[in-house]
């Protein structure tokens, strides 16, 4: 036998015992409560607050300044909302 793997090792006959490593920490997997966290006073976005934060944005915008035609500044503003 001339081969290069029976000279390097013998063949092992014997069973190769199942190993698996442990690991020493432990993975934690974290959970946001809002109830819990800093943001427990504030409140839930609903749909009259976004209106109201989106008509102030839109009032201090200045994309009137490049976009001249009011149909398509309508159409960005109603893309936006």
């Amino acid at each position: 036998m001339n081969h290069v793997q029976y000279c390097i090792n013998r063949f092992r006959y014997e069973e190769i015992p199942m190993f698996k490593k442990t690991f020493k920490t432990s993975i934690v997997e974290r959970v946001f409560n809002k109830d819990k966290s800093v943001f427990a006073k504030w409140t839930e976005d609903n749909l009259n607050i976004v209106n109201n934060c989106l008509e102030h944005d839109l009032k201090y915008w200045k994309t009137k300044r490049f976009i001249k035609d009011p149909n398509d500044y309508d159409e960005v503003c109603s893309i936006i909302k």
